[in-house]
């Protein structure tokens, strides 16, 4: 298991206990496998519940489709790898708990009235702010932002872009651009998730690791290839 490519398990620990079981290098790598295969199971509930506390989404499930693993087979005799994500792209308001400060504007009241344009809030004017629930995330206050319903019919903000961009095979300008606000979770998840994961799992990892190679040595099991008893 790594983080940042740097390994998180020290093979040598995991070696050394093995010669002091006097457990055959067989049994050393299935019980490094099953550990490795519970410590993902671990990595995704624990990750997500403390993400859940932190941030604190309407919907579980939005986080957990922003996390994932996969185990990495090595060549035989050595032991297996494990990667883990997670998506730290800025979360749409009205995936997040909290409130939203600010009155919803009247369809059209900020246009020209002579060319229809969109006319920018008037200096001094407050900004609608997103207030999240979550304990990890600051209130946030979005400029050239305005509050309205979304599809599900609740109040989100709405964010209008302040440059056209030119389409590079025709050379026309592109509208601007109104896409729903979003707050950035990538460092909160980074300080207050991730540091505490990366400094829980190895001991997690080997506490799984030490319970399965004892009660090999303890019961002489043996498995095959798949798992069974042989």
């Amino acid at each position: 298991m790594t983080s940042e490519n740097k390994p998180l398990i020290d093979l040598g620990n995991i070696s050394n206990l093995a010669v002091y079981l006097k457990a055959t290098e067989k049994q050393m790598l299935q019980a490094y496998g099953r550990a490795l295969g519970r410590t993902a199971t671990w990595l995704k509930t624990r990750s997500a519940r403390m993400a859940a506390e932190g941030v604190k989404v309407r919907k579980l499930d939005t986080l957990r489709k922003r996390m994932g693993y996969y185990r990495r087979k090595a060549a035989a005799g050595d032991p297996d790898a494990l990667k883990f994500w997670f998506g730290l792209n800025a979360m749409p308001v009205s995936d997040l708990k909290g409130k939203i400060a600010g009155k919803r504007g009247k369809r059209h009241a900020r246009r020209d009235k002579k060319t229809g344009r969109f006319i920018k809030r008037r200096k001094g004017s407050a900004a609608p702010v997103f207030s999240p629930d979550g304990m990890s995330l600051p209130d946030t206050a979005f400029e050239d932002g305005y509050v309205t319903k979304g599809a599900t019919g609740k109040r989100t903000i709405l964010v209008r872009g302040n440059k056209r961009t030119k389409n590079k095979r025709t050379g026309k300008l592109h509208k601007r651009w109104v896409r729903e606000a979003a707050i950035d979770i990538q460092e909160p998840m980074e300080r207050d998730v991730i540091s505490d994961l990366i400094r829980e799992m190895p001991a997690y990892f080997m506490k799984q690791y030490e319970h399965e190679i004892k009660y090999r040595v303890a019961t002489n099991l043996r498995t095959d290839g798949r798992g069974r008893r042989i």
